[in-house]
């Protein structure tokens, strides 16, 4: 809980003496200085006296208001008034709940936590409200600074004080801890499995943010198809396949550098980065950047398997034959892909085979599985993996030429007007 200054401790005070007195029909309302564009409303906390001795309170959090919002009013212990069957409230209202007027300074109390931690009131000095706050102190003892809203933009002066700048940022989206920074002076900003590196460029008054969506791609052709698909899920990044590895990039010009901008571009990213590298990764193999390397053993596997032809029914244990250890595992739960199944064998239509030959020879122990259903799932696989390597191999059709009939556009500008001349920046959009 927030460490409430001398103004809010009097105020909660002042609060909890007018509620205690609070009549019927009679409102407190306490508004936070920022208008929902969306509503017009401002959010606050409204609270109305009511039959013998009751008092209403309501969060007003907007129609926008969003999950941390409601998230942090739960916790608080509203209610939602949503949940509540029978209560017909106002659409902005996101919390609910009745305390008799005796417990008029509990209620002060939570008034005040709503409007300090989860609606982000500063102090009582920005409130809109009919409560007397004449006399409030700060901590300090001073009247509190009515500071002018920070700019939008900045311009800025060098590399330094745009990195400067930068990093604050970054210090307020982690919430205060010290940022890390890699041996090239990035800071990477880490989400689930993968992370997306932040770089103020020396040269150029740009901020880039970039990383490595997938690593280790076993197939540099599927890979350049799964950017096209990439590029069309996320069009604000740049994404590109190189070697074995697909590289994702935004850049954010800044001049001036909008806090802003970085704010809601990088939300962006770390909202959908990691679930497409996890999505890539199932379908094409390799892993995510700070996914541990695997081992493969593919010798171990083709000996296991050359051995099916001279051994008899039940000779191989399931825990030689990984594959399809893991296919068996995964009908446990739900009707077997053929993209999961081709995946797990590596996309090696030999091996699919051999497993399918084992099972219905008998030579591996599936004890306990269905078969029919196992043999299904092989088959799929075996499909979908001869019918990729086939598009492969398959030339692309020869693009129509098209014979265009010349035209003869006419000058827009009279003979004696100069044409138009395109700026070139030059040396005034770099650094001095």
């Amino acid at each position: 809980m927030t460490q409430l200054t001398g103004s809010w401790r009097e105020f909660r005070r002042r609060l909890g003496d007018r509620l205690a007195e609070l009549g019927d029909g009679e409102v407190v309302s306490l508004e936070v200085e920022v208008v929902d564009m969306e509503t017009g409303q401002r959010p606050g906390v409204r609270l109305t006296g009511w039959g013998a001795g009751m008092v209403q309170a309501e969060v007003v959090a907007g129609a926008g208001a969003d999950a941390a919002v409601r998230r942090g009013l739960l916790d608080l212990g509203w209610l939602d008034p949503a949940a509540e069957p029978g209560e017909e409230v106002d659409a902005a209202v996101r919390g609910l709940l009745d305390r008799p007027r005796a417990r008029a300074d509990e209620l002060a109390a939570l008034a005040v936590c709503t409007l300090t931690e989860v609606l982000g009131c500063p102090d009582p000095a920005f409130l809109v409200t009919d409560l007397d706050l004449r006399g409030l102190r700060s901590a300090g003892g001073q009247e509190p600074p009515r500071t002018s809203p920070a700019p939008l933009a900045t311009m800025p002066e060098g590399v330094e004080h745009l990195q400067e700048m930068v990093d604050e940022v970054l210090l307020e989206m982690s919430e205060g801890d010290e940022l890390e920074r890699d041996e090239d002076g990035d800071v990477p900003v880490r989400v689930g499995l993968s992370t997306v590196f932040v770089r103020v460029l020396d040269d150029v008054p740009v901020v880039r943010l970039f990383g490595w969506l997938a690593v280790d791609l076993p197939d540099h052709a599927a890979a350049l198809r799964e950017v096209a698909l990439l590029a069309a899920r996320m069009p604000f990044l740049q994404l590109r396949a190189v070697e074995g590895e697909i590289e994702f990039g935004h850049d954010l010009h800044a001049l001036p550098f909008a806090p802003m901008q970085l704010r809601v571009v990088l939300s962006r990213i770390m909202q959908e980065i990691d679930e497409a590298a996890r999505d890539t990764v199932a379908r094409l193999g390799g892993r995510r950047y700070l996914q541990p390397p695997t081992e493969p053993a593919p010798a171990a596997r083709t000996a296991a398997f050359e051995r099916l032809a001279r051994l008899g029914p039940g000779a191989v244990d399931l825990a030689e034959a990984t594959p399809l250890a893991a296919v068996v595992e995964l009908m446990a739960d739900a009707r077997l892909a053929p993209e999961l199944v081709a995946e797990l064998f590596d996309h090696d239509r030999r091996l699919i085979v051999a497993h399918l030959v084992g099972v219905r020879a008998g030579h591996l122990d599936v004890t306990g599985v269905d078969v029919e259903e196992l043999l299904a799932g092989l088959r799929a696989a075996l499909r979908l993996v001869v019918w990729r390597q086939s598009r492969e191999r398959e030339p692309a059709p020869p693009r129509p030429v098209v014979a265009r009939r010349r035209e003869r556009q006419l000058s827009l500008l009279p003979d004696d007007e100069p044409g138009l001349e395109l700026f070139d920046p030059g040396e005034e959009a770099r650094w001095a």
